[in-house]
């Protein structure tokens, strides 16, 4: 299974950016990065590995037009699924993997996951009891399959 990993940017920090990215390159299996720059693009981005470095003017509208864009342009080119992760997150390194399984095993087309917080400092303070799935769910823990992509236009 292909999964495109759509990360939109607006003036992250370099090294912001590269703790995504990093984080995106030590998932298993068929993983793509599509970060979109949201105005003020990053030139160091185009020469990292397994990258797709899209460039779009800035839309002032949190990031939606930037996933959008990532998310069209992931699914015009053949992938299988979709993730989000906004550019000051982070994947543990099994993240990608957990969510592919349980849409195999499940036969789900939209699997969601819990969120971790953490402290600027690193600690980290616990599990998001607002991002539960069902009656919220933080962009950086939605896995798509093909059959639900029209979402993405919402």
């Amino acid at each position: 299974m292909r999964v495109a990993v759509i990360s939109a940017y607006y003036k992250e920090p370099l090294h912001v950016l590269r703790r995504c990215h990093e984080s995106v390159l030590a998932q298993q299996g068929d993983v793509t990065h599509f970060i979109v720059a949201d105005g003020f693009p990053a030139a160091d981005v185009d020469s990292w590995d397994n990258v797709v470095h899209i460039k779009i003017p800035n839309h002032a509208d949190f990031g939606d037009t930037p996933r959008g864009v990532g998310a069209a342009c992931a699914a015009a080119n053949g992938f299988d699924a979709i993730c989000f992760l906004d550019a000051d997150n982070w994947y543990e390194p099994n993240h990608v993997e957990t969510m592919h399984t349980i849409a195999e095993i499940t036969g789900a087309h939209v699997v969601t996951a819990a969120r971790t917080i953490f402290a600027t400092d690193g600690r980290m303070l616990g599990i998001c009891k607002e991002s539960n799935g069902v009656d919220f769910n933080d962009t950086n823990c939605y896995f798509l399959t093909r059959t639900a992509f029209p979402a993405c236009a919402a």
